[in-house]
């Protein structure tokens, strides 16, 4: 029994979710002996509940809560496993009334409004969610945790505006995160229009400043880059090309706060410096897809010709691409395409598959 103990004691301080396991311990080696424990019986019954409702077994978890119940019958603590018990059964109401009892005696329990907040999600009622996760996180301003999740509803009702606020919220608590200056990046995409479209692209830009190795930001910097520059044309792409066959080494481009590429140069959001982007991201994606030994996607091809140093198979398509040049339609042509290398097979051959 004392190795039985000393796993759950680990499975709790390391807070690993190994419910089968601590239900499988209940059953062989805890109950049968739980009158020899001592003072911490209280907290492996509390453990042993939990871990019951999350495999759905309720006789054990009555079998917990009845021995906590007699033992500390006004406990806060106890009434918040009760009301878990009942949302298990889908007694909501039940349990939304017992948690309002508990926030009645302790407005500060931070526990009970999230089991709140999770019976209105548990209803679909997203927008009582969101209301109730609003007074939380006025309480509790910190929690990263609820700012994520506050954003995800405010993503679902389709609300950019408040999500985009609630992930600056999180970047302001972790702002070494290229994970969210990406998904930042992202909200303001999707919202559209000209100044969120510049917002996105200075998000994208820091997320790959961040991590360079990120396909999603580059994606999304080629993406936001391209919808700002318009279509390119093939003289433009030459001239991309030729022009980075001449450098040392790739131009990392960075944004100015004042929206100016330095003394003497044109603006940063100019149609050119978008078309810089856009081949400062290409050449990326294609040196990360060939480093992984797959294929250049078609899509981001032209500019890869003859500046990687290596030959791809994309490349042997030349002018009998259809999207050649076309770096507006990407949005749509990601879709179709294959991310990875099947042998034998032409990208465009690939392409049709999907």
């Amino acid at each position: 029994m004392n190795e039985a103990i000393l796993e759950l004691r680990q499975i709790r301080e390391n807070n690993l979710r190994e419910s089968a396991r601590v239900v499988e311990l209940w059953i062989s080696y805890i109950e049968p002996k739980l009158h020899r424990l001592g003072q911490e019986k209280w907290t492996l019954l509390e453990q042993v509940l939990i871990a019951a409702l999350d495999v759905g077994n309720l006789d054990i978890a009555q079998v917990c809560l009845g021995h906590l119940r007699r033992r500390f019958p006004d406990s806060s603590r106890v009434n918040r496993l009760y009301g878990m018990c009942l949302e298990t059964t889908h007694r909501f109401d039940e349990a939304r009334a017992l948690y309002s009892q508990v926030l009645e005696k302790d407005t500060t329990n931070s526990v009970a409004r999230k089991r709140l907040i999770a019976i209105h999600k548990a209803q679909g009622r997203i927008n009582e969610a969101i209301e109730e996760l609003n007074k939380y996180l006025k309480i509790f301003m910190s929690d990263s945790e609820a700012w994520g999740e506050l954003g995800e509803m405010y993503l679902a009702q389709g609300d950019y505006k408040h999500a985009a606020f609630c992930v600056e919220e999180l970047i302001l608590a972790n702002p070494h995160n290229h994970l969210l200056h990406q998904r930042l990046g992202e909200i303001k995409y999707s919202e559209g229009g000209q100044e969120n479209l510049e917002i996105a692209r200075a998000y994208f830009a820091h997320a790959c400043r961040l991590n360079p190795k990120s396909v999603r930001a580059l994606y999304g910097l080629l993406l936001v880059a391209t919808n700002l520059s318009g279509k390119l044309s093939e003289k433009a792409l030459t001239a991309l090309a030729d022009e980075s066959n001449g450098q040392q080494r790739d131009q990392q481009y960075t944004l100015m706060a004042d929206g100016s590429g330095g003394k003497g140069k044109a603006p940063f959001d100019s149609k050119r410096e978008n078309q810089r982007l856009i081949g400062w991201a290409t050449r990326q994606l294609a040196a990360i897809y060939l480093e992984a030994g797959l294929e250049v996607p078609i899509s981001i091809t032209p500019l890869t010709k003859g500046t990687s140093g290596k030959t791809n198979s994309s490349s042997a398509l030349g002018g009998k691409s259809p999207h050649r040049g076309d770096y507006a339609a990407l949005p749509s042509m990601l879709e179709g395409l294959s991310m990875t290398a099947t042998q034998g097979e032409s990208p465009v051959q690939r392409k049709k598959l999907h």
